[in-house]
């Protein structure tokens, strides 16, 4: 049933009730509609109905668990999960719900031992499976994480989901190339997912191969030319590759879409701060940003450099100041922030911030290391 009228749609899931009150369909689709609506305790009160009448039904009973815990109702969420223990057995699929709760909790050993009872007894119970593997990757057991992921088959809902996983072990264990493939892989059984072509994209992006980052992004807009994520990274990569005119056109792109879009406003206006140019228009642009997103340390950041550049030291300062409080371990804003300390012949402090700025970051090593010994001849007799 379409939920596109929800006053209509729930009318119609009534009157299906008052015919037969014990549909499971129309009583998980009901408190389906409750839950989206955010109308939390009749919610409840179905999923409970069900779950009498249905006590097999894995998704009702995961989704009732997490209202309990949502609402705070701790005393209902253990009756629950000791009900559950009580009336099935170790490697009962519907002790899933056991396992994914301990997950939620933290409490990875109890919730590998559910999902590996279940596997073991139900081999094809995939989306277990899924999130057993998931506990031994937050576990630090990547080869057994691994292992479940890859038993995960393409034709399953979870398929795509364990791709990625995979593929980002893989990056972590330093195997990238091997991690590429993965997603290229991904990619042949759902050529439509856009999450897919920016992952693939973000690995060639991380080896500095940007022409094939490139060629990545542009197949995705070939597939979806208005989706502002894949606008927004070709920006970037555009910007990376020293391709700043053609790095502005893709952001002004997404504001055509989304007037609205912080991190476009932002990196535009950054850009030309970084430039010297446009700063007028600099300024307007991250302020905007600011007013989207006023707790953002880089947005904070960027509107310190532009009073760098205006030659506002005083303000440029205090805005570092406050960027580096949000971002203490971003290398550009620490440098930023000694070299508006520089500027107001704060010496010693600025060349606390250099040493901070080069313990973050090896990429402009030559240059922090000149900004550190011209520094010094301020301070040293």
């Amino acid at each position: 049933m379409e939920w596109g009228n929800n006053q209509e749609a729930e009318q119609e899931y009534l009157h299906a009730l008052e015919l037969n009150d014990s549909i499971e369909p129309v009583l998980f689709d009901l408190a389906s509609l409750y839950q989206m609506q955010k109308r939390f305790e009749e919610a409840i009160w179905l999923y409970e109905k069900l779950l009498n009448i249905y006590p097999s039904n894995r998704v009702a009973r995961e989704r009732l668990l997490g209202l309990y815990k949502r609402l705070g109702q701790t005393e209902n969420a253990q009756k629950l999960i000791e009900n559950l223990t009580r009336e099935s057995s170790p490697g009962d699929p519907i002790r899933q719900t056991l396992g994914l709760f301990y997950l939620s909790q933290g409490r990875i050993a109890e919730s590998i031992a559910e999902l590996d009872l279940i596997v073991t007894t139900w081999p094809r119970d995939y989306q277990s499976r899924f999130y057993l593997a998931v506990a031994y990757e937050e576990n630090g057991q990547p080869e057994k994480a691994l292992e479940h992921f890859r038993m995960i088959g393409e034709e399953t809902e979870y398929f795509i989901n364990s791709q990625i996983r995979i593929a980002y072990i893989l990056d972590g264990m330093e195997k990238t190339d091997e991690a590429m493939e993965v997603i290229k892989r991904a990619i042949e059984v759902d050529n439509k997912n856009i999450d897919l072509y920016l992952i693939l994209a973000s690995f060639f992006e991380s080896k500095k191969e940007y022409d094939k980052a490139l060629e990545v992004i542009k197949q995705a807009l070939e597939y979806d030319d208005k989706n502002i994520d894949i606008i927004f990274r070709l920006g970037v990569v555009l910007d990376k590759s020293g391709d700043k005119e053609g790095c502005i056109t893709q952001m002004r792109k997404i504001l055509e879409i989304n007037p609205d879009h912080a991190d476009s406003l932002n990196y535009i206006g950054y850009t030309y701060a970084e430039e010297g140019i446009n700063l007028d228009e600099a300024m307007d642009l991250i302020l905007k940003a600011l007013n989207i997103k006023p707790n953002s340390g880089f947005i904070i950041d960027s509107l310190g450099w532009v009073y760098y550049q205006k030659g506002l030291y005083d303000e440029a300062t205090e805005s570092l100041e406050k960027a580096f409080s949000l971002i203490s371990d971003d290398p550009t804003i620490a440098e930023h922030l000694g070299d508006a300390y520089l500027k107001k012949s704060q010496y010693e402090r600025s060349l606390e911030m250099y040493q901070k700025a080069l313990n973050l970051d090896t990429q402009y090593t030559d240059r922090i290391l000149k900004k550190i010994e011209d520094v010094k001849k301020f301070i040293e007799p």
